[in-house]
């Protein structure tokens, strides 16, 4: 084989060389064409780096690649034992120049002097050892020069060599402190004066995180582990640790140690929010999000909160992260040429992912890379640096183009959307699949029942459907029927670990990323009219009054008479046909006219029930985009509504999810897959009822049940919106719902706040959520249908599960916002629109309005206000010195308490602002090359001047768009703006087509 390659060289790497130089193995040329990884090697990446780790297996596996993997720790002529004293890391480099120095042997006894077996190394004691014993050894810079003239990218694949001072050797002063020794880290966890955690950020905050770590809190001395969340606040302790990073932290007694960031918005020369859509609920806390037992839901305000300070980094969990590089950043003249390889340049890469600070990266091909969306990976992060080092990967396609964007997006969330693996594919029964009779005999039949199911337009994945018919003694048997797909994918088989791995279905605006392969999603588990379906049915016995008499719980088969959109249903609904009429066998429409009507009649009675127990009826901005022919670019923008048939579903779906949770819990009471969302705190609340009063409206959050009887009484004659608008200002107060297992935190934590049920979990939708087809395994199990999976039988793992599925369906919501903003840009790039708005809120430097056509919102600098509509107010003002609070002192007049800002001029009032007041708005798109996403929604306040229409600009916008949603927004299902689920409890199932410093200003021209 070596003497078949293209080089004749056959390279052993060291772990340095794998972690470090895994860009340039990739490179697919004769510099990496025949390649040794030894078990040491792998077996320190694993432990080390999982990323380049799953990168080397790919590499691996890889049959259009020479890359073979040695178990020399299992060859007698490679094995070594540890020293006395001698530390891990030297004991493997010396297993890795033992492997070198066999196949040394090896290619000098087949091949002669033709071959060459090279170790690969960067680190200069294992380079000096391994010259000692005689080894051809090389670092990876001087081993690839030789094909630099055919192959001049490889010199921007190799990673920098960390150094203790600058790229030109200068000694710099450091600006963190040192991380402590891996042997020094695990003595102390150990010791338990260190804890071990993966860092987590707060939202977009590089500098704002968290670490989950298990401390020993039991009594008398036991060894009770508790689970906790670790505040790390402020880059100082942060200490250089990324999103993902697994570190040792300590704790620390002085909060004051973590300063709280504050955002730079106080200038309007700071840098520019990144432009993503807004979150519609608050951000989960780390509580939430990991399903921890946590007594309030403001961290601020938690007296026992903790606080401390990473020493160490355990293992990196460093990616390839997407951005653009600014022109205006360049330093150096590199040229672009193959043949000039000594000038490059040193350029500042913006990331698309605002938790990743700038990384400064060096290369001889910047004017390939101006105007694209590349790919950079971070190669150190030294002490004395402000920002991390990297070096550029790859050119993902060109800026602004549609379908790159979305790629990056895709990219940067961790979406999973390669196709299905052979072996995942392998697990689907054949395209011919039919239910057999033995199939129809273990379950209930019930195909002679008029079931129906009501979905949006195009729905091709029908997970669930539903029917109602009168029963003797004149109640009603109401049916919910879920797809069967644990019936098709069985617990830990590759097709079930892929779907865990993809935890959900994710919607764009233009596509479906699926969590099971089509054959499943939309053939023989979507509930399709006129087909046998294997189904999971609920089925209660309810009154006129909607009380539940029983409930019963099934495997079944089912045939759907009809397959309806929620316009049809909705005609069905306002038509005046008798529900009491006898139906035909001439006239079977009669019969699911007759189901529907029924079917709503009982919704809106369960519904009138559930607000009267205290479920919150809140609200989100959403919209739909229009496409016309083939462009990517869409045509029109429209808010999404909401019909009684939206609203039917979403009640019986609600229904099901509470009705299974309670059946699971008395079966497993510490194994349940449940939901829960907790009550929003006082703190969270202030600004809007600060806002509320400053406008005459009280409201009040002593329980769920008083904040919605105070929102329903929140009217403002002639304007509608008004009460909508404190509806989404409510919403953003709240958490969205997280998944927990049951045996992980106490009952009194079990509670769902905005839908007032004691108990709550996902069951509707297994086609496109996980967690639903965990819970269809212990229904099974619960019923005695089936046992339970080993792997759903251990709370532990549960509650791993829960956080991996969490962060899963928070990844899937924010890549969903995400292309709705992207769309949002490019429907109004190249175009103006002037549209009438709302103020959101109001701060002593800025004003934030939502546009209610297009559900899109955005931020305006008084600034730029004032520069735009009144430049004479400026003068006097051109100070290098003065701070943006310094230049708006006089002009701009900040009320708090009535949250209202008054632009005056000798203190006569020129322009009113108050929270909740309309104005109007000019919307366009500008280009920022500075700017993490190169392009953003600007929104330029239209200052009426009787008849005179005049803008001041504003280059902080915060896009935020809404989507098309599954159902009405009532529960899991929806997100359209009807109760608290919908906003803190949903995923979307139909994509459709968010330091104060002094800063120099000057006057602008």
């Amino acid at each position: 084989m070596v003497s078949k390659a293209p080089h004749r060289h056959l390279l052993i790497i060291d772990t340095n060389v794998a972690i470090h130089q895994i860009d340039v193995l990739e490179y697919n040329c004769p510099a990496t064409s025949l390649v040794v990884v030894l078990q040491t090697v792998l077996q320190e990446l694993r432990h080390s780096n999982l990323s380049v780790y799953r990168r080397m297996c790919a590499l691996l596996q890889d049959n259009s690649r020479s890359y073979i993997f040695f178990p020399n720790e299992q060859s007698s002529h490679c094995y070594l034992s540890r020293e006395c004293g001698e530390s891990v890391n030297d004991y493997n480099d010396r297993l890795i120049r033992k492997g070198a120095q066999f196949y040394g042997k090896v290619v000098a006894q087949h091949d002669g002097e033709l071959c060459t077996a090279i170790l690969l190394t960067n680190d200069r004691d294992n380079m000096r050892l391994a010259k000692a014993d005689n080894l051809h050894c090389v670092s990876t810079r001087s081993y690839v020069e030789q094909y630099l003239q055919q192959y001049p990218e490889l010199l921007d694949l190799l990673a920098e060599e960390e150094s203790s001072g600058g790229a030109d050797g200068v000694q710099r002063e450091n600006l963190f402190s040192a991380h402590l020794p891996m042997d020094a880290l695990l003595r102390g966890i150990r010791n338990k004066q260190y804890y071990r955690g993966v860092l987590r950020c707060f939202g977009s905050s590089s500098s704002e995180c968290y670490v989950v770590v298990h401390s020993s809190t039991g009594k008398h001395g036991s060894e009770d582990s508790e689970r906790k969340s670790v505040t790390v606040r402020g880059s100082q302790c942060v200490n250089r640790a990324l999103d993902g990073d697994v570190v040792a932290v300590e704790i620390i007694a002085d909060p004051s140690a973590c300063p709280t960031p504050s955002n730079s918005s106080s200038s309007a020369t700071s840098e520019s929010p990144v432009v993503v859509v807004s979150d519609v609920t608050a951000n989960p806390s780390a509580d939430a999000v990991e399903g921890l037992a946590s007594s309030t839901g403001a961290a601020e305000s938690n007296p026992s909160k903790t606080f401390g300070r990473v020493v160490g980094i355990i293992r990196r969990n460093w990616r390839q992260y997407a951005g653009s590089v600014s022109a205006s950043s360049v330093v150096g003249e590199g040229v672009a040429a193959a043949d000039d390889l000594a000038s490059p340049v040193t350029a500042m890469f913006n990331p698309v992912d605002s938790k990743i600070p700038r990384v400064k990266i060096s290369t001889r091909r910047i004017e390939e890379l101006l105007g694209k969306r590349i790919l950079v990976a971070i190669d150190y992060w030294p002490v004395w640096s402000e920002y991390p080092i990297g070096h550029y990967v790859r050119v993902m396609g060109n800026d602004g183009d549609s379908e790159v964007e979305t790629q990056v997006l895709l990219h940067e969330f961790g979406v999973p959307y390669e196709s299905f693996s052979t072996e995942v594919m392998a697990c689907l029964p054949p395209k011919d699949w039919k239910i057999t009779e033995d199939i129809i005999a273990s379950r209930t039949d019930i195909r002679h029942i008029p079931v129906v199911s009501i979905d949006p337009p195009g729905c091709k994945d029908i997970d669930d459907a539903l029917h109602c018919r009168n029963l003797p003694n004149g109640n009603f048997e109401v049916g919910v029927h879920i797809a069967d797909v644990s019936y098709f994918v069985k617990p830990d088989t590759a097709i079930d670990i892929e779907a865990a791995h993809r935890s959900t279905s994710t919607y764009l605006v233009e596509r479906r990323l699926d969590m099971l392969p089509s054959l499943l999603t939309t053939e023989l588990c979507s509930l399709r009219s006129t087909e046998d379906h294997l189904a999971f049915s609920v089925i209660w016995e309810m009154d006129r009054s909607a009380n539940i008499i029983d409930a019963k719980f099934f495997r079944s088969v089912i045939r759907s008479v009809a397959s309806l959109t929620y316009d049809e249903a909705q005609a069905m609904l306002d038509s005046d046909t008798d529900v009491n009429a006898a139906a035909t066998p001439a006239d079977s429409n009669l019969e699911v006219v007759q189901s529907v009507k029924n079917l709503n009649h009982l919704a809106q009675l369960l519904r009138s029930k559930r607000i009267e127990e205290g479920a919150l009826t809140l609200a989100s901005p959403e919209v739909r985009f229009k496409f016309e022919g083939e462009s990517d670019n869409p045509t029109d923008v429209s808010v999404y509504s909401i019909k009684d048939s939206n609203k039917l579903v979403e009640e019986f779906m609600l229904l099901a999810n509470i009705t299974v949770s309670k059946k699971v819990l008395r079966h497993f009471p510490t194994l349940g897959v449940l939901r829960r969302h907790q009550p929003p705190s006082k703190e969270q609340f202030a600004p809007l009822l600060s806002a509320a009063a400053a406008v005459g409206v009280h409201l009040d959050i002593s329980t769920s049940k008083t904040l919605a009887d105070s929102l329903d009484l929140a009217e403002r004659p002639g304007d509608p919106f008004f009460n909508k608008l404190l509806r989404i200002l409510s919403t953003r107060c709240m958490m969205p719902a997280q998944y927990f297992c049951s045996g992980e935190l106490p009952k009194d934590q079990w509670h769902h706040y905005g839908l007032a049920a004691p108990v709550y979990t996902h069951f509707t939708s297994p086609i496109r959520r996980y967690a639903d087809l965990v819970v269809h395994r212990l229904l099974s199990a619960a019923i005695g249908d089936t046992s339970l999976p080993i792997a759903n039988a251990d709370k532990t793992r549960q509650q791993e599960l829960c956080s991996h599925m969490n962060r899963r369906h928070r990844s899937a919501q924010h890549i969903q916002r995400a292309s709705t903003g992207l769309h949002t840009i490019r429907y109004f790039r190249g175009k103006q629109s002037v549209e009438e708005a709302y103020v959101l809120s109001i701060y002593p430097e800025r004003v934030v309005v939502i546009v209610p056509r297009f559900g899109i919102e955005g931020t305006m600098n008084f600034l730029d206000i004032v520069n735009e509509n009144y430049p004479g107010l400026l003068e006097g003002t051109n100070s290098d010195d003065l701070s943006l609070a310094d230049v708006l002192s006089g002009i701009v007049q900040f009320d708090p308490v009535a949250h209202k800002a008054t632009i005056q001029k000798d203190k006569v009032p020129l322009l009113c602002l108050q929270v909740f007041q309309k104005v109007h708005v000019r919307i366009s798109v500008v280009e920022n090359e500075n700017d993490r996403k190169g392009r953003r929604v600007v929104m330029r306040l239209v200052v009426n001047d009787k008849g005179g229409g005049i803008s001041g600009q504003s280059d902080t916008p915060n896009v935020t768009v809404g989507k098309k949603r599954r159902h009405s927004g009532t529960s899991e299902e929806g997100n359209a703006g009807q109760t608290v689920a919908s906003v803190c409890e949903v995923q979307s199932r139909n994509g459709n087509s968010s330091k104060k410093k002094k800063q120099k200003l000057r006057k602008r021209k």
